[in-house]
C-alpha cells in the first residue's frame, strides 16, 4: 500500500453479479427512471417521445418510426444502467429525485446519468460511521494525517497572505 493510498477496513472481493443489474432489472429499472424523469421534467423530457407535429396544418399525426424511436432510446438507457452498479444508481436517483444535482431543469442523457451516478457515489458523505464499529487504526492514522496536512496547508497559506501586507 503507498502512502497516499487510504487503508479499508473491508475486504476487496466482490461479487459483480450482485453489484451490477441484469438486463431484465435493468429493463424494470429503465421504466422506473422514465416515470421519475417525465414527472421531475414534464415536457422537457416527454417531448422526446410524442409524435410529431405538422406545423402548416396544426394537426398531429403518428410517426412511423416513433416506436423504432422510442425502442432506440430505451436499449440506449438499458445499455448505460447494466454498467452502472446497482447501488450508485439508486444513490444518484435518490440526489436527482431530491433536487441535488446539475439536472434542476433538464433530464441528463445516458451518458450524463452514468457519469453522474458514479461520481456521487466515489465523493462518501461526511457522516460518522452507521455501523457502530469504529475504523481500525491504520484507518485513523490515515485521516490523522490528511487533517494535519490540512491544517500545515492552510497554515502557510495564511502565513504567505500575512507577508504580503
Amino acid at each position: 500500500m503507498s502512502s497516499g493510498e487510504m487503508p479499508s477496513n473491508r475486504s476487496t472481493s466482490v461479487d459483480t453479479a450482485s453489484v451490477y443489474p441484469t438486463a431484465e432489472q435493468s429493463s424494470r429499472m429503465v421504466d422506473r427512471l422514465f416515470l421519475i424523469f417525465d414527472t421531475l421534467y414534464g415536457s422537457a423530457w416527454s417531448k422526446n417521445f410524442k409524435p410529431t407535429e405538422i406545423a402548416n396544418f396544426g394537426q398531429s399525426i403518428h410517426d412511423d418510426d416513433a416506436d423504432m424511436r422510442y425502442t432506440a432510446i430505451c436499449d440506449a438507457w438499458q445499455k448505460i444502467i447494466t454498467k452502472i452498479p446497482i447501488k450508485n444508481l439508486e444513490y444518484g436517483v435518490e440526489r436527482i429525485r431530491n433536487g441535488k444535482s446539475p439536472y434542476v431543469n433538464y433530464p441528463p442523457n445516458p451518458l450524463q446519468f452514468r457519469e453522474f451516478c458514479d461520481s456521487v457515489v466515489s465523493k462518501p458523505p461526511n457522516r460518522p460511521r452507521m455501523d457502530g464499529k469504529p475504523s481500525s487504526p491504520e484507518v485513523a492514522k490515515y485521516h490523522l494525517a490528511q487533517i494535519r496536512e490540512i491544517i500545515r496547508n492552510a497554515q502557510a497559506k495564511k502565513q504567505w497572505t500575512r507577508d504580503e501586507r
